[in-house]
């Protein structure tokens, strides 16, 4: 949880227009994201397990911010209205 708390507090810092660009949330939800991806990582102990996992992190990385993009592209206005 640490962690998490560092990383929102390192946003905060070196980023607070984007801070004040997001909901109230926004920080909750950044800490405890972090929180769970290091708790899963940690459950993981096999190296072949690590590989599978580490693989599938970034395959569903991909897909989902590329789902994003693709989404504000068809609807520009979508993300001026946020």
């Amino acid at each position: 949880m640490d962690i998490g708390k560092e990383v929102v507090a390192h946003i905060e810092i070196m980023y607070p227009a984007a801070i004040a660009a997001t909901p109230g949330t926004f920080k909750t939800s950044v800490r405890n994201t972090i929180y769970n991806q290091i708790m899963a990582a940690i459950a993981v102990n096999d190296a072949g397990e690590i590989e599978a996992r580490l693989k599938e992190r970034k395959r569903a990385r991909t897909k989902l911010t590329a789902a994003y993009r693709k989404m504000r592209a068809d609807n520009p206005d979508a993300e001026a209205a946020n």
